[in-house]
């Protein structure tokens, strides 16, 4: 009897632990959409990389600043969904392939308005890759099709390389159990 009690305890506590849920769409390197918007010569281009846990990159080049950051952009629609409350973690490698110290945004958002944000992080990428990860609790409910992942890259001129995007809904947990930046809206001016 013990060990059945046991057992309804252990077992329900594996599924808690269990993986996050990827909101991507298969293959994130066809599931991203571009768009320059106004700035002439910006392009993304796929690139190879070696030594890494990834092979398949984007080299990103901005030649000047837009007048909205938005302006160019790497985006892709979600297909799952995220309950309000439920954590979500972004990630992504990138580096600096060019000169000064740019700064993208990597955004998860309503596709349309009124454009609610989980996360709209500064991401200033350095001249070696590095893993980038932020969490936050999602503010509203967003059905499936209802949001995005964003990289609004019009912030400044620059050439920077991005791989491996993830979207990743951990559920209901504590942010703060994943170890990693957690995101906090800004709050309204009083």
């Amino acid at each position: 009897m013990r060990l059945l009690a046991l057992a309804a305890l252990i077992i329900p506590a594996a599924l808690w632990a269990a993986e996050p849920l990827s909101l991507l769409p298969g293959d994130p390197g066809k599931a991203f959409s571009w768009s320059t918007g106004k700035v002439a010569g910006a392009k993304r281009e796929p690139i190879t990389v070696a030594g890494k846990s990834f092979t398949d990159a984007w080299r990103f080049t901005v030649p000047v600043k837009g007048e909205k950051e938005w302006e160019v952009n790497s985006l892709c629609v979600l297909p799952g969904g995220v309950a309000k409350g439920d954590v979500v973690e972004v990630s992504l490698w990138t580096r600096n392939a060019g000169d000064g110290t740019p700064g993208f945004r990597l955004v998860h958002q309503l596709k349309d308005t009124p454009w609610t944000n989980s996360i709209y992080q500064t991401v200033k990428p350095e001249a070696e890759w590095k893993q980038y990860r932020y969490a936050a609790v999602a503010p509203i409910d967003f059905t499936a099709g209802s949001h995005r992942l964003a990289l609004f890259l019009a912030t400044d001129a620059m050439t920077v390389e991005i791989a491996d995007p993830q979207i990743r809904n951990h559920g209901a947990i504590d942010a703060k159990s994943l170890g990693i930046p957690v995101w906090e809206p800004p709050k309204p001016a009083k």
